[in-house]
């Protein structure tokens, strides 16, 4: 787990709780029961750029991945695929299919290259239990 490197201390302490599931509330929680181990969470510069089915995210020196329409393998046309759960689904309500046009990972514990794969993005919002 990367968390940008503008974190204050503070932040960096908090989000660290809850992506290690340390901190009840959230998927995160499962997640972390998954495990049999996980690195602790590291700063990394950040980037972000939302852009629906087309957004991106770098982490500096660690991962890169870029979001592209899905397309038709006969016609090469895009589709459009979003999935709806009316009564909430376990990390959110909506999610816009998309797929990898980039998908690059190296930090020294994981190294993979993959295009053309799954990827959706979709807006989440947790409310937590608290400590």
């Amino acid at each position: 787990m990367y968390i940008d490197s503008r974190a204050s201390e503070e932040q960096f302490d908090v989000l660290s709780k809850i992506v290690t599931g340390k901190a009840k509330g959230s998927a995160f929680d499962v997640y972390s029961a998954t495990l049999d181990h996980f690195q602790e969470p590291r700063r990394a510069k950040i980037n972000f750029r939302f852009n629906g089915i087309r957004s991106q995210v770098k982490v500096e020196g660690v991962c890169e991945v870029q979001l592209e329409p899905i397309r038709n393998p006969v016609t090469g046309k895009t589709h459009r695929v979003v999935l709806e759960f009316p009564l909430g689904g376990f990390e959110s309500s909506r999610m816009d299919m998309a797929s990898s046009s980039i998908l690059v990972a190296n930090d020294g514990y994981f190294d993979f290259k993959y295009a053309g794969t799954y990827g959706s993005i979709q807006q989440i919002s947790w409310k937590g239990t608290g400590p």
